[in-house]
């Protein structure tokens, strides 16, 4: 199997800085760099399309108290659409192989975790009533990576400061996607509906996948409080190499059979095993389900296709020994 050409270049580039520093190295030292930032990954879409999918569904309403054989169902169109995930938290520990003033070979690991929520009033049928809600929808993304590169200083003064490039390959993997969907129901006890007050119906939906290649070039800049203690200021952007989806998918839900409620969330596979995917942004909220053989299943699904291609903006604190 051929490796892609972007590997072959970067491996290429690694390899050349790591021999080059090996023949310039003088007396080696090593240090240690926990990191803090921020990191803003484009995933446009989850951001511009699954995000403003709606939730789908039908339930069964009583016309009076009493429920006859027949039960008419209606349509549920619930618009809650969280804001973008944006620049979110970045942390992790860098370990550097100082080979000479100018090339240091660098390996870390880190994990980024992004998250939105947005809660709205809405009504809902369970269990053959309609019920008031407040709709709360959560979606968080989150991966881990390791790397391994070579920073290179371009100008200097010994234990003062220093500016510097970096390049390395990431490998993230452990990317997990989850959505809560969740109905808290309050309505005053001593009304027809308030038997089910203070009772939350919940659906998550989870996504996981591992594996995706990226490369990482950035700059930095580096200022000593002691011969051995620093503090760094460092600018990156991170490139993949191609886009990635959720194949391992599940999901959980305490709606039980007596609710007479059937959701089709924004974000789910389309069929068991199929990539994790989202509705159309656009669905007709005219359109009645509850006359359509295939129901509110028969809604087509959009793969939900991810890079995680942007900036990243962190500070170090460097310990030199």
């Amino acid at each position: 199997m051929q490796l892609p050409k972007t590997k072959l270049v970067l491996a290429a580039l690694l390899l050349g800085a790591v021999s080059t520093s090996f023949a310039q190295s003088g007396p080696y030292k090593w240090a240690l760099s926990p990191a803090l930032g921020l990191q803003a990954p484009q995933i446009k879409g989850l951001n511009d399309k699954a995000l403003k999918a709606p939730l789908l569904g039908t339930g069964e309403v009583c016309p009076t108290t009493s429920c006859g054989d027949t039960t008419p169902s209606q349509t549920i169109y619930l618009a809650n659409f969280p804001e973008p995930i944006g620049a979110s938290a970045n942390a992790g520990l860098e370990l550097q192989w100082v080979q000479s003033e100018r090339h240091v070979f660098l390996m870390g690991a880190s994990t980024w975790d992004g998250s939105t929520e947005s809660s709205i009033p809405a009504q809902l049928p369970v269990q053959q009533k309609l019920r008031n809600v407040d709709y709360i929808r959560r979606d968080k993304l989150s991966y881990n990576e390791f790397y391994f590169g070579w920073k290179y200083s371009l100008f200097s003064v010994p234990n003062k400061y220093r500016f510097y490039s970096r390049i390395s390959l990431n490998e993230i993997f452990d990317i997990s996607f989850r959505e809560e969907h969740i109905f808290n129901i309050h309505e005053p006890k001593d009304s027809v509906n308030g038997d089910l007050d203070g009772v939350s119906r919940i659906f998550v939906g989870k996504g996981k996948t591992t594996g995706v290649l990226m490369g990482q070039f950035g700059f930095g800049g580096e200022y000593f409080l002691k011969k051995n203690i620093s503090i760094n200021g460092e600018w990156s952007y991170l490139l993949s190499e191609r886009f990635f989806n959720f194949r391992d998918t599940s999901r959980d839900s305490n709606f039980a059979a007596g609710d007479h409620v059937v959701l089709v969330p924004s974000v789910r596979p389309s069929a068991q095993g199929q990539p994790l995917g989202y509705l159309p942004p656009d669905f007709d909220s005219s359109r009645d389900l509850t006359k359509e053989t295939a129901g509110p299943d028969g809604v087509p699904v959009t793969n939900m296709n991810l890079r995680f291609d942007g900036w990243k903006l962190l500070f170090r604190l460097t310990i030199y020994y």
